[in-house]
């Protein structure tokens, strides 16, 4: 945390508090986990964007009974919205569980830019479509869709590589 004087506790009873947390907070948790917006780690200003759609909470949501250890009195989130302007421009990321086998991610990268969608499967086999066209089938990439450059299996998830624009993927699990 950090102290709401930088030269330390010497003005009064009512300027020394010592709860500002600093690179913390519920705005972290938001972009950073639900909102999954972040860069990759050589990435300088937002160039290389990476979407990342949180696995464990859409897991939790898809099969509420595997939240049972951690699960609190609130229902599992089943969607997440965020944006965030950096300077390159807005970057954004949406998701929903549709259902216990359907998420649909819309990942919003600006010009100038690239981005991977990293798409949770859930330990699945998926099949994933962006405007209705194959993007991955039968365990593969398919290329054709404008703007797409790739994508790899990673874990759990297949990342989407892609330019800058906007991208309506459907992972069916």
């Amino acid at each position: 945390t950090i102290w709401e004087l930088w030269y330390g506790p010497s003005e009064g009873r009512g300027m020394n508090s010592r709860v500002h947390i600093m690179f913390g907070g519920p705005g972290v948790w938001l972009y950073n986990y639900a909102g999954g917006i972040s860069q990759t780690a050589d990435s300088i200003g937002f160039e290389h964007a990476v979407l990342t759609p949180p696995a464990r909470l859409i897991q939790q949501a898809a099969d509420p009974s595997s939240a049972n250890a951690e699960s609190s009195s609130s229902p599992p989130l089943r969607w997440a919205s965020v944006s965030k302007r950096f300077p390159r421009g807005q970057y954004g990321l949406n998701w929903k569980l549709q259902n216990a086998t359907t998420v649909a991610v819309t990942s919003t990268i600006p010009a100038n830019a690239v981005g991977d969608t990293v798409l949770p499967t859930l330990g699945k086999d998926a099949h994933v479509t962006e405007g209705g066209h194959d993007v991955w089938l039968a365990g593969k990439y398919v290329p054709g869709v404008t703007g797409i450059t790739g994508a790899v299996k990673s874990g759990d998830s297949i990342v989407v590589s892609h330019g800058s624009g906007e991208y309506d993927f459907v992972v069916a699990m």
